[in-house]
């Protein structure tokens, strides 16, 4: 269910059961679950009692009225027996031997046309017309008759139908319905932090005169709304870079069918492929010559006789070009079983090399956007202290000389270290898609979860910074006793308990946009 895809497994005699009634609305309460794509599984269908050749309208209609049925029928209604299906997928070898005698029961009911109890699950499954007629298809195509009768085949379909199609647009659900939830309760604490900022400052200006009160306002708002424009423009950015950046580092089917040729080319000549190819073909093609120049030297001859070993020699020709033919073949499957070795090689190799490369990028995109933030954060706040109003020239020239000898942005410190970003790239093989399309896919995420390291600690030390050059400058504008110094900390601390509220809030919208987008599905 975590990947979107609810599969209720269930039996033909407790589809209207308590026990499921109440399964079933435990679940319901899960506000990310989408209804819309849950399959029901009615298992143990070669026990039960459903009516032989099929449902008829009545039947259909009391399963459609089952409290599971009636609350969870999206995808359709597989009838399974799951033995039988995994004995199709063992070739019957079963560890227990309880199972192994079930099987043996079932398998000819399954598999003969000609048994008395023949039967094929699929044709019990419950979905719409179209649907229903397309599942049977593919059923009655299926190599494996036992696996298709068993209806495992049908729920596999199902699932990869699913997989296919409705997955993504599924997560981006679940994703957009946790994202409207935590907005809703940053918008709550932002409430409540935006009262108590107002009864702190309420403090604190009764005891300083109106100019201090005014600049150092005019400080810590300067300072929180170029934080709150460079977190916001952050994103996009760095969604910008990864757009371009990875598009130009995936694996193309020209680059990888280019591989493909070079490495098999170089196998097989190193394997001498071609050569015995030659041969094997010198030999079918001197089959013929042979047995035309004996039959005419016999005839020539008059040699009667010879005709016998005309015969003999022939056969002995064509199984010595049938063995060399079949060498032949057999190094040149060798060779293309070493050349995809070594392809899958050169892939797992650049992939190393391409996330490697990656992850030294996206540091260094997202450090030099900061350090320009900050360089522009310094700009905005020494443009405040040389044209603001009410502040003495003494003190305007000590809060300029804070801003322009305060320490550089540092974004040095060591990242924590995610090691299955390096894993090596290993294919899944169950996976139909093609290598291209896992290669792209798993370095899209890995470099995603890097950034889900890089950012956030960057964003974070711009933050310290930006905060320690604020600090000075209010501590540089206005003298504070240490009654005072409290009564400021307790602004400050609010302020900026709200700006990074503000921060998570843009982020959080940032990816329900993103979210929203994916969900809009265009042609193309």
């Amino acid at each position: 269910m975590s990947d979107g895809l609810p599969i209720y497994v269930t039996t033909y005699d407790a589809l209207d059961s308590n026990d499921n009634a109440d399964l079933y609305e435990q679940i319901s309460q899960m506000p990310a679950l989408d209804e819309r794509f849950a399959m029901i599984v009615v298992n143990k269908a070669d026990d039960a009692d459903i009516p032989e050749g099929g449902f008829t309208k009545e039947d259909e209609e009391w399963v459609m009225d089952t409290v599971v049925v009636r609350n969870l029928y999206a995808q359709g209604i597989y009838f399974v027996s799951s033995i039988a299906g995994l004995g199709a997928k063992t070739s019957g070898d079963f560890a227990d031997r309880h199972y192994d005698r079930v099987f043996r029961r079932l398998q000819d009911q399954y598999e003969d046309p000609e048994d008395k109890y023949y039967t094929r699950l699929f044709d019990y499954d419950l979905m719409p017309e179209q649907l229903r007629a397309k599942a049977v298809r593919e059923a009655e195509a299926c190599d494996n008759r036992l696996l298709a009768n068993s209806g495992l085949f049908s729920v596999e379909r199902g699932i990869d139908e699913f997989a296919s199609k409705y997955s993504a647009y599924n997560k981006c659900f679940q994703s957009e319905t946790l994202l409207h939830e935590l907005i809703g309760q940053t918008d709550a604490r932002l409430e409540e932090s935006g009262a108590a900022l107002e009864s702190s400052r309420a403090v604190l200006s009764a005891d300083l005169d109106a100019s201090k009160n005014e600049l150092l306002d005019e400080l810590i708002q300067l300072s929180i709304s170029t934080c709150e424009d460079a977190v916001e423009g952050y994103l996009p950015n760095m969604n910008e870079w990864a757009k371009q950046s990875v598009a130009a580092s995936g694996l193309t089917s020209e680059r990888l069918c280019e591989w493909e040729s070079d490495i098999t080319a170089a196998k097989r000549r190193e394997m001498g492929a071609e050569e015995k190819r030659r041969d094997a073909e010198g030999k079918k093609a001197a089959v013929t010559a042979n047995f035309r120049a004996r039959v005419q030297n016999a005839w020539d001859t008059r040699d009667v006789l010879g005709i016998a070993g005309i015969a003999k020699s022939l056969a002995s020709d064509w199984n010595t070009a049938r063995e060399a033919e079949a060498e032949s073949e057999a190094i040149f499957r060798g060779a293309d079983r070493e050349a995809s070795d070594d392809l899958l090689r050169r892939v797992r190799a650049q992939f190393d090399d391409d996330i490697t490369r990656l992850m030294r990028e996206a540091e260094a995109y997202s450090k030099g956007y900061w350090e320009e933030q900050a360089e522009a954060s310094r700009k905005a706040l020494l443009d405040l202290a040389s044209d603001g109003a009410g502040i003495d020239d003494e003190r305007r020239e000590a809060l300029r000389s804070i801003i322009v000898d305060f320490r550089d942005l540092s974004l040095d410190d060591e990242l924590p270290e995610i090691s299955e970003i390096r894993y090596p790239f290993d294919p899944n093989k169950l996976w139909k898609a093609p290598l291209r399309v896992q290669y792209n896919m798993e370095l899209s995420q890995r470099v995603s979860k890097w950034r889900s390291v890089v950012e956030p600690a960057h964003e974070a030390s711009f933050r310290e910074w930006l905060h320690e050059l604020t600090d000075a400058l209010s501590l540089g504008a206005v003298d504070l006793n240490p009654e005072l110094r409290k009564k400021f900390d307790s602004v400050v601390n609010t302020e900026r308990e709200i700006e990074a509220q503000r921060s998570k809030r843009i982020r959080l919208h940032s990816g329900e946009k993103r979210v929203s987008g994916y969900m809009t599905w265009q042609e193309g």
